[in-house]
């Protein structure tokens, strides 16, 4: 809904206190809108895509990719606040906010796949929605890794290690 939009983006960016890993959150949601709606145009090839599903497609990039930003990005800032170097925190966010990710959106996958069962409209939103949830899972964890370490100046910086007294 446009009223509320602006509401995931306030929370984004409290959670993540820094206005570049705000852009680097949102970076990737042209990306997978396309990815995911272009793939949609392939489906409707074969069986009806309704507007609708396209619609919450949408919404769901967003709450998607919000979820998922903050799981990675949170963790790549506590990775840098303790001192790891760019390329040890993305490994980290990778082997670690990358597990939950990808569990994260397999049950979210399994949820909306028991929508085939039901009769053919919603075998649509199923389509459509497991479409988006895979593109964003991929998405989150390839092409942000890839921003950060080519783009590391948009990450924060890593922290002065502390010497043992």
């Amino acid at each position: 809904e446009i009223s509320t939009i602006w509401m995931p983006f306030i929370i984004l960016a409290l959670a993540l206190q820094s206005v570049r890993l705000l852009i680097l959150a949102l970076i990737p949601m042209p990306i997978e809108i396309f990815v995911a709606i272009g793939s949609m145009y392939f489906v409707s090839l074969h069986t009806t895509v309704l507007f609708y599903a396209l619609m919450m497609m949408l919404m769901l990039c967003t709450s998607l990719s919000f979820d998922y930003a903050l799981f990675t990005l949170t963790r790549y800032s506590e990775e840098r606040g303790n001192g790891a170097d760019v390329k040890e925190a993305i490994l980290t966010v990778i082997s670690q906010s990358g597990r939950v990710v990808v569990v994260s959106g397999c049950v979210l996958m399994i949820a909306w796949g028991a929508m085939l069962a039901l009769p053919n409209p919603f075998k649509s939103f199923c389509v459509c929605a497991n479409s988006m949830i895979l593109t964003c899972v991929l998405v989150q964890l390839t092409f942000t890794p890839s921003l950060l370490a080519i783009l590391p100046f948009l990450g924060p910086p890593a922290a002065k290690p502390t010497r043992p007294q």
